[in-house]
């Protein structure tokens, strides 16, 4: 068999091709893809809200009184709820679980939940660990709206 000095030195080109497909489902690489997606489903999601329909979905909230619940952390005792309403998003730090049931709150053992704005980024990094698949997210938020709406009384 007659290999020159070149071909010798040269890698294996399915060496390369495995290499590659090693550096893409690296963790770091997967980290990076997520990241991305991330960012892309939190940027549509603002946009979303910033448009004509999302004001329209603020007031369908507002109007109804109901939120969107997109995702909850819960810690022991305490947690924190990630919604949608008529002010936008925003999330909940509350007192969680059945103890809350037997509590007095006269006795300060219950605090009222604290409500905070909430960025879309944030909203899309809880979303990712609560809901799957991520892509869906504003598909299932309007799904919920339309839920909504079609709750609305009927004209006499």
């Amino acid at each position: 068999m007659n290999t020159t000095l070149k071909e010798t030195l040269m890698p294996k080109l399915s060496w390369l091709e495995a290499a590659e497909k090693y550096n893409r489902h690296s963790p770091a690489a997967k980290k990076q893809e997520e990241d991305a997606l991330v960012h892309q489903i939190a940027r549509e999601l603002q946009q979303f809200l910033d448009s004509p329909e999302g004001q329209a979905a603020l007031e369908l909230l507002k109007a109804s009184g109901r939120h969107i619940i997109l995702a909850e952390e819960r810690d022991g005792a305490h947690g924190t709820v990630y919604f949608l309403d008529g002010e936008g998003l925003r999330k909940s730090h509350e007192a969680m679980g059945m103890w809350t049931a037997y509590a007095n709150p006269q006795e300060g053992h219950v605090r009222s939940p604290r409500v905070l704005p909430l960025e879309a980024r944030e909203a899309v990094e809880v979303v990712k660990h609560d809901r799957q698949p991520l892509v869906e997210l504003i598909a299932c938020i309007r799904r919920d709206l339309d839920n909504i709406a079609a709750e609305a009384p009927s004209s006499p």
